[in-house]
């Protein structure tokens, strides 16, 4: 049960984390609290309507936008280019991550303004099947023109990606109603419905009582009763190692001897017996002895008045 609870406290946290990072990548990306508002409702529908995990395409509409700042390609047509990819993975049944390789190909090509062989070829092509022939299509040339165009840099992104969004719908729009209500798609809302319940469960209070923790925890780490914590343990752990250094040392010294006696050894059952029980005995001994080694360091260093004041903070 324990397990269980911080397993799922992991989860709420990763998820607050999650929505944080999209709504203030939409805030800069819009310039305002309205405009990043509007932005997540579209991204919600779209991942409704397709049948899409949120937390996946929430980050990946919130890098493609930011890649398309400053080109000519609006917001307008970067929601266009972002659901045609969408809903053609939606049709081909991709994973999430072939889903957000793809998208990371499109964000590639708008934010350096064009279109590479590496990013058509190799990174979108590799997802999308068909995806210079489709690219060929949008721009009304043959594969062949496309790859001379996209050598001699010709392609633009802000042209291309567009049209590129359309021809994606000629050529999977007919298996769209069909894929919305498929498996893969309702495995999909139930993630977003899955996020959802977490992002909820961050807002109701958690998020604030974790931060709150974090806070209080640095600053303990910071005073001086975690300072003399950090003293005690820093020699204890010292001896540790002393003990661990003089042990080798001695191997060291002896390992001709050691050698000669093991082998000699070897070959008597009775002897490996007992030469099992003295390493169990003597494990359990140096044990006690780094116990009490540790109990006389805190003694020493009046450990438990450093733990009792952490405690009390």
């Amino acid at each position: 049960a324990a397990v269980s609870i911080v397993a799922f406290n992991r989860e709420v946290r990763d998820a607050a984390l999650t929505i944080q990072q999209v709504e203030f990548g939409l805030l800069a990306v819009t310039g305002s609290s309205r405009g990043a508002q509007h932005e997540m409702r579209f991204v919600r529908n779209e991942a409704q309507r397709l049948g899409l995990d949120i937390r996946q395409v929430a980050q990946q509409y919130t890098s493609l936008s930011a890649a398309a700042i400053g080109t000519a390609l609006t917001q307008d047509k970067v929601r266009d280019v972002f659901s045609a990819v969408a809903e053609a993975g939606t049709v081909l049944h991709l994973s999430s991550e072939r889903q957000r390789l793809a998208l990371m190909a499109v964000e590639q090509m708008a934010s350096k303004g064009g279109v590479s062989m590496e990013e058509l070829r190799r990174q979108l092509g590799d997802q999308i099947p068909g995806a210079a022939q489709i690219m060929a299509r949008a721009l009304g040339v043959s594969v062949s023109a496309l790859f001379a165009m996209v050598k001699a840099q010709q392609v633009i992104a802000s042209d291309a990606l567009p049209k590129f969004a359309a021809e994606l719908r000629r050529t999977y729009g007919l298996a769209l109603p069909a894929a919305v209500r498929s498996l893969n798609a309702e495995i999909g809302r139930l993630k977003t419905a899955w996020f959802d319940f977490l992002v909820a469960t961050a807002e109701s209070g958690a998020l604030a009582s974790m931060t709150g923790a974090l806070r209080d925890m640095q600053r303990f780490l910071k005073s001086d009763e975690a300072q003399r914590l950090a003293g005690a343990l820093g020699q204890i752990l010292g001896l540790g190692w002393d003990a661990f250094g003089s042990a080798l040392g001695l191997a060291a010294k002896h390992a001709e001897l050691l050698m000669v006696s093991l082998t000699a050894l070897a070959g008597s059952t009775a002897v490996r017996g007992l030469m099992g029980l003295a390493g169990r005995l003597i494990t359990r001994g140096a044990a006690g002895a780094a116990a009490g080694a540790a109990a006389g360091a805190a003694a020493t260093l009046a450990l438990p008045g450093v733990l009792g004041t952490a405690a009390a903070s």
